[in-house]
This record gives C-alpha cells, structure tokens and sequence, in this order.
C-alpha cells in the first residue's frame, strides 16, 4: 500500500476523532454525562469501530495508539521499527510509521 493513501485514511480517521472529541467536550459541558452512559457510548463507539476497523486494515494497533495513547499528536511517543526510531507526532509520521511496519511485516 502506498504512504499517500495511509496518509489519507490516518487524516480521515484523525478529523474524525477530533470532531467526535469537540462534541463529547461540549456535551460533557452541558449534562456532565458520565463516560459510560448510553448518551457517551453513542458519541464514541462509532470512532472507536472506525478506528479498528483501520487497525484490522492495517494489520496493526496503531490507530488504537494514536487515538488513546498519543491522543492524536498531543502527547507524541516514540516507536522503533526495524530499527528506524519515529516521534508518533502527527498524522504524517503516523502514515510512515504504518507504512514501514506494514512493509517490515512483509519481507
């Protein structure tokens, strides 16, 4: 699979994910819903099937990691693979690091 179109589905995915966050910051705001109510559940649980069914694509974690770990680029991690080490910062290191995990699991 080419980089350019992981880049896509990782910025699809991410303005996604951000939207999804706005609106459950906003409603949290107005009801102070709590994270397990249905009214959460149906904010989130759609990111979260999108997210792995990218990560199922993908063969990997790493949507999972860059949503829930990273928290999309705003608490960078690094990862080694193959051993090139990444700085998981933005969407575009996040395309590389799936694209050379991607390859590495195929040689």
């Amino acid at each position: 699979m080419k980089y350019e179109t992981i880049l896509k589905y990782v910025e699809d995915f991410t303005k996604s994910a951000q939207a999804m966050t706005a609106t459950y910051n906003d409603l949290y705001k107005l009801t102070r819903m709590a994270p397990e109510s249905s009214l959460a559940k149906g904010i989130v649980d759609p990111v979260s099937a999108h997210a792995k069914a990218l990560d199922d694509f993908f063969g990997g974690k790493w949507i999972d990691y860059w949503w829930l770990e990273c928290e999309l680029g705003d608490h960078p991690m690094h990862v080694i693979i193959k051993g090139k080490k990444f700085c998981v910062n933005s969407a575009r290191t996040l395309a590389m690091v799936i694209y050379h995990d991607m390859r590495a699991k195929n040689d």
